[in-house]
């Protein structure tokens, strides 16, 4: 099995509705990139009942802030935008950070008030984002891109200059749906599932290798992630009441809706809970910090569960 890599979501939720500050946010940025994490990635909400700072904008901060670590969104609502506009944000972006973007995908869906107040049919959003990939990828490689589909047009439109990585950014496409794992397999250099246990990781992965391998590609070179949350504590109570808190708050539905999906517990009980994700094939996690106290929980991480997971 190859080296398990580690990635961290920032809190990027507005000062002004109880998030952390922006010095905050570069601080854990700068934090993880010492302790060796390999990625760092930002959420991306427009309508949410916690406001949100813009995706692209905290991370370019990260991205002039640190030198080594990828950075990305994930996941960016792709049906939410127009692809010539998203196209043109990840090249910035990765000329910017000299190369390190990763650009995690998804359909969105959890508020139908995000689609609604943009004009976009919620019962689109799967089909406007697998057209919306293809174009992504024809702006990042093509001179000019014409394409007529059934929801974008462009024209004999040039995009320059093109992004630093060739032939384009890594895209990691999220979502454990049948649909999202066929967009994977069939256009994504990645599959980035969140709110699944081990069994539903296993059952996903071996769909989405059979159907990359219907289209043609290897299953291999598809970079198998997993976006989880994850509260450590020195007991499971406290752990639990850590997460409860902090989802509870942000997602605004009972935990009990989700809890059989988030890592809580004493440091052991966490690793526990992460080695069944390894054994099942994940080999990048991206860490949610489900915590008040993002910094403190970084700490438990880099710590005890992050030696731990390199040195099983």
């Amino acid at each position: 099995m190859n080296a398990v890599e580690f990635g961290l979501l920032l809190p990027n939720s507005s000062p002004h509705a109880g998030g952390v500050s922006i010095a905050e946010i570069l601080a854990l940025a700068r934090r993880a990139e010492a302790a060796g994490f390999e990625s760092l990635w930002a959420g991306d909400h427009l309508v949410w009942p916690i406001p949100n700072l813009d995706v692209f904008s905290i991370l370019t901060a990260v991205a002039l802030k640190t030198t080594r670590v990828r950075v990305g969104p994930c996941v960016l609502l792709l049906p939410l935008r127009h692809p010539l506009l998203v196209a043109q944000m990840v090249q910035t972006l990765d000329i910017i950070s000299g190369g390190r973007v990763i650009v995690g995908i998804g359909t969105g869906g959890e508020r139908q008030e995000e689609f609604e107040t943009l004009g976009v049919p919620v019962s689109e959003r799967g089909s406007r984002t697998t057209e919306a990939l293809h174009v992504l990828r024809r702006l990042w490689t093509e001179p000019r891109v014409t394409h007529r589909g059934r929801h974008f047009r462009l024209v004999d439109v040039p995009l320059e200059p093109k992004p630093l990585q060739h032939p384009h950014p890594p895209i990691w496409v999220g979502g454990r749906s049948a649909g999202a794992r066929q967009r994977a397999a069939r256009l994504g250099d990645g599959w980035i599932p969140a709110f699944v246990t081990p069994d539903m990781y296993r059952e996903g992965w071996d769909d989405l290798a059979t159907r990359a391998a219907a289209e043609g590609r290897d299953p291999g070179k598809i970079t198998r992630a997993l976006l989880v949350f994850v509260s450590a504590g020195p007991s499971r109570d406290r752990a639990r009441e850590g997460a409860a808190n902090h989802m509870e708050g942000f997602y605004r539905i009972p935990f009990e809706r989700f809890a059989r999906f988030v890592v809580f517990g004493t440091p052991g009980e966490c690793l526990d809970r992460l080695f069944a994700f390894t054994e099942v094939g994940v080999e990048h996690f991206v860490f949610i910090l489900a915590s008040p106290n993002p910094r403190a929980m970084l700490d438990i991480f880099v710590e005890h569960l992050l030696p731990g997971l390199r040195h099983p």
